[in-house]
């Protein structure tokens, strides 16, 4: 929660804002090791009240190719408009509102960075990932599977090549 009392009264024009969080989702395939970091700032030009925020966090997952562990830093930007009443057609998500001489960011925070997870984490661009046969980690070694991969709705025609 954000007291933006100073900033409605006008006794200040910009108000700036930096805290911790911790961030918790079920369903997803990650955890988060560390509180989510948010800094930012609001500004009241006569009435129009932006909010700007940055938020950092790390996420700890599996390589989607190889299964290897991958922790990864990300970075979201957060933007929304405050405002100090809502009328019922207005209600949406692009508003904060101001409850009490304060608003709560928690929350649609937490959407923005559940809607900027990635959806697969790899361990390095180039990821060789798995050998579908033996599933030896191709990024450690080359496996003794043969390369060439038939399909089997094909094998029917081998047999004519074969002379059967």
């Amino acid at each position: 929660m954000i007291n933006v009392k100073k900033l409605l009264n006008g006794e200040i024009s910009c108000q700036t804002f930096e805290y911790e969080f911790i961030i918790e989702f079920s369903g997803t395939d990650y955890t988060f090791p560390s509180p989510v970091k948010v800094h930012g700032e609001i500004k009241n030009a006569g009435g129009y009240i932006p909010l700007t925020a940055t938020c950092e966090l790390e996420i700890v997952g599996e390589c989607a190719r190889c299964l290897a562990p991958v922790r990864e830093k990300l970075t979201v930007d957060f933007s929304r408009t405050v405002a100090v009443s809502l009328e019922a057609e207005d209600e949406d998500d692009e508003y904060l509102q101001v409850s009490d001489g304060c608003i709560e960011v928690d929350e649609p925070i937490r959407d923005e960075v559940l809607l900027s997870l990635p959806m697969r984490l790899l361990c390095f661009e180039d990821c060789k990932g798995l050998c579908p046969k033996c599933g030896i980690d191709l990024n450690k070694g080359k496996c003794s599977c043969s390369d060439r991969m038939t399909d089997p709705r094909w094998s029917i025609l081998k047999s004519f090549s074969e002379g059967k």
